[in-house]
């Protein structure tokens, strides 16, 4: 009988598990574009089949493969909505990660070097996006503007924030003879953002330079190809944020923006949009209110100057749960937020504050007595200041329920069952009876594919997904809701990269399907 030399058979399973990979995308650039227009974006990562399928989450937004392996053309539709996109690419053997994609309204133009020296800059228009890359170390990227006098200046640089570009940047506006005018550091997380008044008429020099977001013990400038920039400089409208930050639904309050020159359009609209209610909600950011107030409530907020702190009278009744949650940092806001609950006698009830940087807390009290609670919001570094506006939230304990799994997407071999561990988080109930209740509802699954809920018995520890597919050849996303105690909530997966969550998930069927490794998180 022939028999295989040893080493013929490694290179043919080698060859079989390359052929199986799934595409695996680390970043995209250009990482945006203009409504209206289409834009070519490459795709940094690893393709071993071409062309590919590519799926965005927004609908004003498509993309598909061009010729060259890495290449796509991304269209954003003239009514596309600014916000940030996701796109997502696939073969027959499985799906990438998510990758961001943000859509704006100013025109774009690409960084072209050399730019490093401010005395030597790239003449760019004074309202644009610029695509830009800290390709290698000690990099510096120099912008032109040309200003007439009293005239202000948005630069805003969107990096590790969004896209997860491994830099901590630094922005600067200098004279033409490289005195430094104004300076940003660390203003949405670590991406910097500054409004600059030019002095007189003239051209001003902005330039871009970061250091590792991850530091080490290096005494230079950071630069790779993964260091992927956009920044946003315009003398038009630019949004800050809105107030109030909460608003009940269907009311007819509408939002006042809060930025820089506001009358001139193009007007660059805030990501961050108002949260909607169901229950009353309070604009407090101008005259605080000494009367009480009874949850469920939201409130709007300003620690208005430094060691300044926000008082507001709360209604409770005994032994009904209250959570209180103040909302800042994730709002792209710079308050650090200390929350403290005290009693009518003065007693701390609780002291909470955010548990790592740039981020929010809460805290739940249960009350001893029917009383009126004090609910005290500050700082934790004692700054303040017109920007230091926080969403405070307090409600009462009702069941509820989240639901999570581990990926975004789902690798199923036909004939071959997939149980996939379901993580809840409950509020009010208890695990057991919450799925007792519950029914599993799937958006998008074709009929030769099955998943059902297997609850928590004596055989299963901890509730799951089962997925059964007769059949392969499916590539496609899909949704699951679950409907239970009379809500429904969406399943969604972790995006660990970007600290946030998806309900958009993904199915591949076939004899070679699989999940590409997730890309490694790294350091805000």
């Amino acid at each position: 009988m022939n028999r295989l030399p040893i080493t013929a058979l490694l290179l043919l399973a080698a060859t079989t598990v390359a052929r199986a990979a799934p595409p695996a995308v680390t970043s995209l650039f250009p990482a945006g574009g203009q409504v209206g227009t289409t834009v070519d974006v490459t795709a940094t990562g690893t393709f071993e089949k071409w062309p590919v399928e590519v799926w965005c989450s927004s609908p004003g937004v498509t993309a598909k493969a061009s010729k060259d392996k890495g290449k796509l053309a991304v269209t954003v539709a003239a009514d596309a909505k600014p916000s940030v996109a996701w796109l997502r690419l696939s073969d027959d053997t499985g799906a990438s990660a998510l990758r961001p994609f943000v859509v704006g309204v100013l025109p774009e133009v690409a960084e072209k070097e050399p730019n490093d020296e401010a005395t030597k800059p790239q003449l760019v228009d004074r309202s644009c996006v610029v695509n830009g890359k800290l390709a290698k170390n000690n990099d510096v990227d120099c912008f032109a503007v040309k200003l007439a006098k009293g005239q202000t200046l948005v630069a805003s640089l969107l990096a590790n924030h969004t896209l997860r570009s491994p830099m901590d940047a630094i922005l600067q506006v200098v004279s033409a003879d490289g005195f430094v005018l104004d300076q940003s550091h660390d203003h949405h997380g670590l991406d910097p953002q500054l409004a600059f008044t030019a002095p007189k008429d003239g051209t001003f020099v902005v330039r871009v330079f970061a250091f590792p977001s991850q530091p080490d013990s290096s005494i230079r400038f950071f630069g790779s190809e993964a260091c992927v920039y956009r920044l946003t400089l315009t003398t038009a409208g630019f949004v800050d944020y809105a107030i109030p930050l909460a608003v009940t639904t269907d009311s007819p309050i509408k939002p006042r923006p809060v930025g820089w020159n506001l009358g001139m359009s193009p007007i660059v609209p805030s990501v961050i949009a108002p949260r909607q209610e169901a229950h009353p909600c309070f604009d407090f950011t101008e005259n605080p209110s000494n009367t009480p107030l009874s949850p469920p409530f939201t409130l709007t907020g300003c620690v208005k100057e430094p060691n300044a702190v926000n008082v507001f009278l709360v209604k409770v009744t005994k032994g009904k749960p209250v959570t209180f949650q103040v909302e800042s940092r994730k709002l792209e806001l710079p308050l650090t937020p200390v929350l403290r609950v005290l009693d009518e006698s003065g007693k701390v009830l609780t002291r909470v504050e955010p548990a790592q940087p740039n981020a929010d807390c809460e805290a739940a009290v249960t009350p001893s007595k029917d009383e009126t609670l004090r609910v005290e919001v500050r700082d934790l570094y004692h700054h303040g200041g017109p920007r230091f506006v926080y969403r405070l939230r307090a409600v009462t304990l009702e069941p509820d329920f989240e639901a999570a799994i581990a990926t975004d997407r789902i690798a199923l071999v036909p004939g071959t069952p997939l149980d996939v561990p379901l993580k809840f988080t409950i509020k009010g109930g208890t695990l057991a009876l919450l799925t007792a209740d519950l029914k599993l509802k799937a958006e998008g699954l074709p009929p030769s594919v099955t998943v059902a809920l297997v609850p928590v018995d004596a055989m299963n520890k901890e509730p799951k997904l089962r997925f059964t597919a007769e059949a392969g050849g499916v590539s496609k996303p899909f949704r699951l809701n679950l409907v239970g105690m009379k809500i429904a909530r969406l399943i969604v997966a972790t995006l660990t990269e970007f600290d946030t969550t998806t309900a958009d998930l993904w199915l591949t069927v076939g004899p070679n399907a699989t999940v590409a490794p997730p890309t490694p998180k790294k350091k805000k």
